[in-house]
């Protein structure tokens, strides 16, 4: 409850709220990211249990052995700008209609190597590991209806239509990051990607298509 972590922290895909009452409780699934049979010291240890869904620690984590060595620690390092999710059409030529009716055969999500990264060799195989451990780029084609959306708005909202809502509506919008909040119904920055599920795709797909 203390970290604050609402989101999973290696799929962005799940919650992990805390809740505790006197009838129930509902928490997050711990990973133990240094596996138990290797390092029994530390199976208490708060540094080595990660906050995460049941999805990735149990049904695709499991006993899979990690290491600073092999994968990104989520307490010391996250992807952020170097590795971004994109949207990669099929064909020659973008047929919104199709879009909007969320059909996925329009396009798939991938995973990039952001151009003007400056990480490491070896954090990007890291990285490349802990995306393909976690299955990040196949359960992300399960939210191909929520990519379309952001495309579409992306065509609708453009940086004038923009200012003119910034502009009309000071009331409610005190910064541009508070309209894009509001078209995405979603965050839009790196340090806000752990408050709302889907934060990371939304971010990447928002600013690939000029919504940011």
């Amino acid at each position: 409850m203390l970290l604050g972590v609402q989101v999973c922290v290696y799929c962005n895909r799940q919650y992990t709220h805390t809740y505790n009452s006197d009838i129930g409780r509902v928490r997050p699934h711990f990973d133990h990211f240094l596996d138990q049979a290797t390092h029994p010291y530390l199976a208490i240890s708060m540094y080595n249990l990660i906050p995460c869904c049941s999805v990735c620690n149990s049904s695709l984590k499991g006993s899979e052995t990690c290491s600073i060595r092999t994968h990104l620690h989520p307490y010391l390092e996250g992807i952020g700008e170097h590795i971004r999710f994109s949207v990669r059409f099929k064909g020659t030529s973008t047929d919104y209609t199709k879009l909007w009716a969320g059909n996925g055969d329009v396009f798939d999500i991938v995973l990039k190597t952001d151009p003007g990264t400056k990480a490491p060799f070896t954090f990007l195989k890291r990285a490349i590991r802990t995306t393909r451990t976690f299955k990040i780029k196949e359960l992300y084609q399960f939210h191909k209806d929520y990519a379309a959306e952001l495309v579409v708005k992306a065509q609708i909202y453009d940086d004038a239509h923009i200012r003119s809502l910034l502009a009309d509506f000071p009331q409610l919008f005190p910064s541009r990051e508070d309209v894009l909040r509001m078209l995405t119904a979603n965050y839009t920055k790196v340090e806000d990607a752990d408050k709302r599920v889907l934060a990371k795709l939304t971010m990447d797909i928002a600013r690939e298509f000029g919504l940011s």
